[in-house]
């Protein structure tokens, strides 16, 4: 109906109005998170299913845990935007086949995205990690060795 294109096509211009600013000027990512649902929220109410939709927002929930972790910035550029404004042309044509599967695309593209991501960012965290045992660990076996020293009591 007119109401749900007039909602998805203003949820794509709010994202994108962030999309475009954060080329000149840093972009409240919590803002950027909240725009960016209700995107997607809203190519999704004309389903007519509260399930359907819990499930999704549920999901969702989920997904951005692992996407906030595996990244430094989540602002979305370019590349995402094209891919909004493709599934956004499909869903107002209401080309359902053509939405679902570019749809589909757009998610597996961030999950890729948050796999190479998470692996960029652990790899280093774990290294770091694996020094500050290194460390710890020296310095308890130090600490032992000097306990049991015969300058000690011992």
């Amino acid at each position: 109906n007119d109401q749900w294109q007039a909602d998805v096509v203003a949820a794509h211009y709010r994202l994108n109005l962030l999309v475009e600013r954060n080329a000149t000027e840093p972009v409240d990512e919590e803002l950027w998170e909240a725009r960016h649902r209700e995107f997607h929220l809203a190519l999704l109410q004309a389903c007519g299913s509260r399930w359907l939709l819990h499930m999704v927002a549920l999901l969702t929930d989920q997904f951005d845990r692992y996407r906030r972790l595996s990244v430094e910035s989540s602002l979305s550029g370019k590349p995402v935007s094209l891919e909004h404004q493709r599934i956004v042309d499909a869903a107002l044509k209401r080309d359902g086949d053509l939405a679902d599967r570019l749809m589909k695309d757009h998610i597996a593209h961030a999950t890729r995205l948050i796999i190479e991501n998470w692996h960029a960012v652990a790899k280093p965290r774990q290294r770091g990690e694996a020094a500050h045992a290194a460390i710890n660990g020296a310095t308890r076996r130090a600490s032992k060795r000097k306990s049991r020293s015969p300058a000690r009591g011992w």
